[in-house]
């Protein structure tokens, strides 16, 4: 049976179903349209940067009786909203995992004990590899056989840690531990925001397609969440 699970409920452990296995989203770069009066046509610019993805999803429920109709419906409007920036994934796609930046419901139509409903899920236009998301020891050395990937760090130790790769460094006060989230470009500890114990590009700690190769300032213990993504 097909099934569509958010942030580890599926939908058929609600008593919720989906009608129909939805479609693959579109996927469209941002480019930037530069008109030249010297040049035929239109001069574009690649930013390798992508539109939000939106996966549309019909589902239906059969409520026990018409006096728990309601019930089913705040279940189903439960599980939506508690998709908010948590995982979502297809069992027809194990493998990958999207992460939700907010979703939508229609109206829920109702027949006798029968509900319909339309879910719109929008999401970050990349699809990540499960588990993906969770730390691994990082040594130094790390092939990316996906895209372009910006990975979360975990760094325990005391002191200046700092991370090296092509000549380019990215410094770290480490105050026992710290972590640091070089999409959303932060720095934080386990109870507060610590940009300033950083110095450095935070593209520097991105992991390019092939062998990236990272030097690191010994008696730390450096983990690594990589966010391994494909569109």
């Amino acid at each position: 049976m097909y099934d569509i699970i958010s942030n580890g409920i599926s939908a058929s452990s609600l008593g919720i179903y989906v009608v129909k296995r939805p479609d693959y989203p579109e996927i469209t770069e941002k480019k930037e349209a530069y008109n030249i009066p010297s040049r035929d046509g239109i001069l574009y610019f690649h930013t390798k940067m992508y539109n939000d993805a939106e996966i549309e999803v019909s589902v239906n429920f059969m409520a026990e009786n018409e006096n728990s109709f309601g019930i089913m419906c705040r279940k189903l409007k439960a599980w939506v909203i508690g998709t908010y920036n948590k995982k979502l994934e297809f069992s027809d796609d194990f493998n990958f995992f999207r992460k939700v930046k907010y979703a939508e419901i229609s109206v829920i139509q109702r027949s006798g004990r029968l509900g319909n409903a339309e879910i719109k899920f929008v999401c970050d236009p990349y699809m990540y590899l499960v588990n993906s998301d969770q730390f691994q020891s990082f040594s130094g050395n790390i092939m990316n056989n996906y895209m372009l990937s910006k990975p979360v760090y975990k760094i325990e130790g005391n002191g200046l840690c700092v991370l090296k790769k092509d000549a380019k460094e990215f410094q770290i006060q480490v105050p026992g531990a710290i972590f640091i989230d070089s999409e959303k470009m932060i720095a934080y500890t386990e109870d507060k925001v610590a940009n300033t114990n950083v110095k450095g590009f935070y593209s520097t700690l991105f992991l390019e397609p092939g062998i990236n190769t990272f030097s690191i300032t010994t008696g730390f213990n450096v983990m690594i969440a990589p966010y391994w993504r494909t569109l």
